[in-house]
């Protein structure tokens, strides 16, 4: 992983799939990247002491655009981390955060982080368990989205209450 920084050309990294990935390695490693724009380490296990590491060496990525963290079980912890991880990425507009276990109380603190992204053009929450009272979060974002070209919700909201309440805003 090391001979990576040396690539200066280097502009997207992906580490989809890997199994036991050392997590502290990488994090390390990422500090040498930040010229990097896109960066995907979906369908990974995360641990929840793995999640701060790589929440921590994401957030020095200053250049990131493409975030893709698919597919990993996020939960309580992780979807913290990560909101405190969008608060620093200004730049990000691609982000998959799809299959990442995400509930309804969790989003809250997700989307407050993402209305802070202002130049996000893409964004897939697919497959989450964002019932009806995630989709109000999410539709109060969604005033803060002027830049939003593709909004995936695919499988998330499950009652036709959390329908209206996206179709309405």
């Amino acid at each position: 992983f090391d001979f990576l920084s040396k690539i200066k050309t280097l502009s997207d990294v992906c580490l989809s799939g890997i199994t036991n990935l050392n997590y502290l390695y990488i994090s390390n490693e990422l500090y040498k990247l930040s010229r990097i724009t896109g960066f995907d380490i979906s369908e990974n296990i995360v641990e929840k002491n793995e999640a701060m590491y790589i929440a921590e060496a994401i957030g020095n990525l200053t250049n990131l655009e493409s975030l893709n963290i698919s597919s990993i079980n996020l939960g309580c912890e992780g979807s913290f981390f990560l909101a405190k991880l969008l608060n620093t990425l200004r730049r990000v507009t691609n982000l998959n955060i799809s299959s990442c276990n995400i509930g309804s109380d969790n989003i809250y603190y997700i989307v407050s982080a993402i209305k802070n992204l202002k130049k996000l053009k893409s964004i897939n929450l697919s497959n989450n368990r964002i019932y009806a009272k995630g989709a109000r979060y999410i539709s109060d974002a969604f005033e803060f989205m002027d830049s939003l070209e593709f909004f995936d919700l695919s499988y998330i909201i499950s009652t036709a209450q959390g329908l209206s309440i996206i179709k309405n805003n």
